[in-house]
Parts: structure tokens; sequence; C-alpha cells
């Protein structure tokens, strides 16, 4: 089947993407949401090598500019029935969506804000369960990518973000992490970071509630400041 890409971005991600993603394949009634889709090269991979089922649906976000739109319709044409695409930004969509999603991909806007933002929004529509791809996670932007005409290297990518750390994704991705910690599984972690989610924001804070926390006591009257002409002569 011809397809039509002018970059690959993703093929270096297969061998993982099929052992996190295993459960998946062939189930019935799966629902996956992508975050950042451009001409669908993932898309078509998860729909012909995990979403198997044809009762198994994904949703695309992506503002999808008219130079690569049309080449993602193409690419996604034998699935799509199974494809609900959604052409706008990510922080206006995904806030709207309902029902809960078996897997949610990651690979939009790569600014630190936006990604924290995606990570925030998607959470809460993921079930427990469920597993959360961030793609991208050493990536280091090109205005300050020292690595673009040599073998790329992990080492070199880690201290570019230290020295970075406002402009790289991984910045929000491990932020993300810590407000989490608790509630998810790390499943994997190097050029992408992938995680099972255990529990809903919030489950395990129980003891947090206004009900466990001393009442409010007023505090003992102080004197007041001086009113100017209030003493006798």
């Amino acid at each position: 089947m011809a397809r039509h890409f002018t970059r690959d971005w993703f093929s270096h991600n297969i061998e993982n993407w099929r052992c996190w993603l295993a459960e998946f394949k062939d189930r019935p009634g799966v629902r996956a949401l992508e975050i950042g889709s451009f001409e669908g090269r993932a898309t078509a991979w998860l729909l012909e090598n995990v979403l198997t089922d044809g009762t198994s649906r994904i949703d695309c976000v992506d503002p999808f500019r008219n130079d690569y739109y049309r080449r993602f319709l193409s690419n996604v044409e034998p699935w799509r029935r199974r494809v609900t695409i959604h052409r706008a930004s990510s922080d206006a969509v995904v806030p709207t969506l309902s029902g809960a999603f078996d897997f949610i991909y990651i690979d939009g806007d790569h600014r630190p804000f936006a990604i924290l933002s995606d990570a925030v929004h998607s959470w809460p529509r993921l079930k427990v369960g469920g597993i959360l791809i961030f793609d991208d996670y050493l990536f280091v932007p090109h205005e300050i990518d020292r690595q673009r005409n040599v073998e790329w290297s992990e080492q070199r990518a880690r201290r570019q973000i230290a020295r970075h750390p406002a402009q790289c994704p991984k910045t929000a991705i491990d932020g993300f992490l810590m407000a989490m910690r608790g509630q998810y599984e790390l499943l994997g972690q190097g050029y992408q970071l992938a995680l099972r989610k255990l529990a809903d924001p919030g489950a395990d804070l129980s003891s947090l509630t206004f009900a466990t926390v001393p009442e409010d006591r007023p505090s003992a009257p102080g004197p007041g400041p001086r009113r100017r002409g209030s003493l006798k002569r």
C-alpha cells in the first residue's frame, strides 16, 4: 500500500511500542488518543499493528496545516471510518473529550508549558491501567542543538538540556512525573517515556481533606496601629 511521508520520526520507536502496547493488539473496543499526528505515520502504524479490531478507534488532535493535512488523510484512508480528526490545538480539544482512553500519545507542541498542559489535560482522560507515551523526552530544540551534524548521544543531549531547561520537553515531563508520583508505573525511559496509570489524580491523598485539618483559630488580638490624633492633650 503506497503511503506518502516526507519525514520519518517514528520508525525507531516501533520495537518499544510493540512491547508497551502488546496488550491492546486485536482487542475489541480499544480507544486511543494521539496529540500531534503530522502526516499520520504513527497513526497508520497503530491502526495496522495495534488497533486491529474493527471496533477500535483513534482520536487525532492536530492543527493539520494545509501542507500536510492532505498527506495525513491519504495515509489513514484505509481506516478512515475509525479515525476521528480534531483539526485544532490540543488545549482547545482535549479538555472537551468525553469518555476514557486506553492509550494516549503526546507528540504535539514541544514547548515545556504546552507539554505540561497536554499531560495535565490527558491524565484524567486515561483509564486506570492505561498507557501514556511522551515523545521526545530527550529532544533538544534545533536552535540550541549542538549534535545536529554528529551522531546523536544521550549523554550530550542531557548536558544540553541541563543548560537550557526552559526550552526542552524533559523539564515539563519530569515536573509531571513528580506531581503524579505514586500514581503510575514507569514502563520505559529513553528518547521516549512510557507510563502505566495506576490511580486517578488525588486517589492517594485522602489524608489532606479539610475534615482532617485542625480548625482555624483566630489570632490573639494585639495592639492595633495607633490612630493619629487619638491621644488626649
